[in-house]
């Protein structure tokens, strides 16, 4: 619990960012789907996820992390660019690659901390302003700018490109999300390419509050590893039309998942 404070705190000291994602930074593939603000809109966040498992070792690891994200949307394009803080504590060597947590063999008790990777993101909206459907490409890139000394990052950079396809249906909005990633390739550490997809819905019960459950699947990140599969639920509310407060528990169900996770986001839009 101590820990889990601190990161609370941590994100308060931020300030007033997702669904930015837990460490995946995509889950909860349906952020833009249902997403009726008003355009053009620029919001700035912050928040926590507190992820805990053995990610395919055999000794426990934890990871923390505090992101912050600027995000720019029109109705058919958005822009957004995130930085995280990120804690590890682990008792085995363990690295941070985009999508997943690579744990090691070497049994090296490891507590750091430090900035992680810059993430920046573009979505093209395709579906007609107003349509009950949703046709979302994505282009994403992970710089490698986390010190790689420590896990916090690969130091190479890492490419996405993902597709989302949506509908609103009553209160509802279900969403089928697939995509790949292209990983640098660092020199002392074994990584590979890998293909992921994500099934959900969103569920609003009226103006203010929303109900999210997304079943998320990725391919290995490194040779020998499990897929990862994990379900997520999320519960949003928005106070006011300006901020959007969201809460997250997942459940892993592979060696490579983290065992639990949880998380919360606050987003403020000017």
């Amino acid at each position: 619990m101590p820990l889990l404070r601190r990161a609370f705190v941590l994100s308060c000291v931020a300030g007033g960012l997702t669904a930015f994602g837990h460490p995946d930074a995509l889950a909860a593939p349906a952020e833009s789907a249902g997403a009726r603000s008003g355009y053009p809109s620029l919001s700035v966040g912050t928040g926590f996820d507190v992820t805990d498992g053995k990610y395919g070792g055999d000794t426990n690891t934890r990871v923390i992390e505090v992101p912050f994200r600027v995000r720019y949307a029109t109705e058919r394009h958005v822009w957004s660019v995130t930085l995280p803080y990120v804690e590890i504590h682990s008792q085995r060597t363990a690295v941070i690659t985009d999508g997943a947590v690579v744990v090691g063999r070497t049994q090296t008790p490891q507590r750091v901390s430090g900035m992680g990777d810059v993430v920046a993101t573009y979505t093209y909206k395709a579906a007609a302003p107003g349509s009950a459907w949703y046709f979302d490409y994505t282009a994403r890139i992970k710089f490698g700018t986390a010190e790689t000394e420590n896990g916090l990052g690969t130091g190479k950079n890492d490419y996405t490109l993902q597709f989302l396809v949506g509908r609103d249906i009553g209160k509802f909005t279900p969403t089928v999300e697939a995509g790949y990633r292209f990983r640098g390739r660092p020199a002392d550490f074994a990584v590979k390419d890998s293909a992921f997809a994500a099934v959900g819905t969103r569920y609003y019960h009226d103006r203010a509050h929303y109900f999210d459950i997304y079943y998320d699947y990725r391919q290995a990140a490194a040779p020998g590893a499990a897929p990862q599969r994990e379900v997520s639920l999320y519960y949003g509310y928005r106070p006011l039309p300006a901020l959007r407060l969201e809460a997250y528990v997942l459940k892993g169900h592979s060696d490579a998942s983290p065992d639990r996770g949880i998380g919360m986001r606050m987003s403020y839009y000017f």
